[in-house]
């Protein structure tokens, strides 16, 4: 008989503070449904804005290959043709102007998608198949194909990758859909809000307090320190003047 296992006491620190980080360039272009492929705009959206669906292969999945929902609630094929998704209840934007924290509904998620597939800068391949797509109700929607696709909930449309579809607000950007200021235009469901970019030098990220997973995020504020030569990047990586830097991996890095 196996002992009895003795309770681990909780021992997660208590995170808080800036988490600093780095990378080598500026975005392109603020506006990430525009931007072909664009790491450095993508890779910094994704702090304020979700998707409908994390990817099969991600850590948040346990890489299962199982389709985790994150803004869906859940979704069921209604036909070869149609798809419903149900929009995760209690989900809010963040509480700045102009949309002060309202929850969100089926016509942010129905404005977003469309936007995306008109614009179709990184999701041609899967737009060209999508012939409408609606709010039913407050938290439906539904997207019907012209012909069947069996990836429309994957990384290549609705899941979070580069290629995916980010949620907005419809009042994103404001009645000209500029995003010339991010401070204004970042307002979405996600952990952080953007607060403030230095050109050339910087930009932060500051915690949502209002944030629907419970206890997330951890820390109360993200920045970016735009760096462009890697052994800048290092020498503040050393000197205690980052906590993270994405780079590519060298024997004598990792010596």
């Amino acid at each position: 008989t196996p002992p009895t296992p003795t309770p681990v006491a909780e021992t997660r620190p208590k995170y808080g503070g800036v988490l600093t980080t780095m990378q080598a360039r500026i975005p392109v272009d603020w506006d990430f449904m525009k931007v072909p492929s664009g790491g450095a705009t993508f890779n910094r959206a994704d702090l304020a804005f979700q998707a409908l669906f994390n990817s099969p292969n991600t850590p948040q999945t346990g890489c299962t290959g199982e389709l985790e929902p994150v803004l869906a609630e859940s979704y069921r094929w209604l036909n070869d043709l149609t798809l419903e998704i149900k929009v995760r209840p209690g989900v809010k934007f963040h509480d700045k102007p102009l949309v002060n924290g309202r929850p969100l509904t089926a016509e942010d998620v129905a404005y977003s998608i469309d936007r995306l597939r008109q614009l179709q800068a990184r999701v041609s391949g899967a737009a060209m198949y999508v012939a409408e797509v609606r709010a039913k109700d407050a938290g439906t929607v539904v997207i019907s194909l012209k012909e069947p696709y069996g990836d429309v909930t994957g990384s290549s449309f609705l899941g979070a990758s580069i290629y995916g579809s980010f949620v907005l607000a419809r009042e994103a950007g404001g009645p000209r859909e500029s995003w010339a200021d991010p401070a204004k235009a970042y307002i979405a469901t996600g952990p952080f809000m953007f607060k403030e970019y230095v050109d050339g030098v910087s930009f932060t990220y500051s915690r949502n307090p209002s944030y629907w997973k419970a206890g997330l995020p951890y820390v109360d504020a993200v920045k970016y320190l735009i760096v462009p030569e890697p052994a800048t990047e290092e020498a503040l990586l050393r000197a205690g003047k980052a906590d993270l830097w994405n780079m590519e991996p060298t024997f004598r890095i990792v010596e």
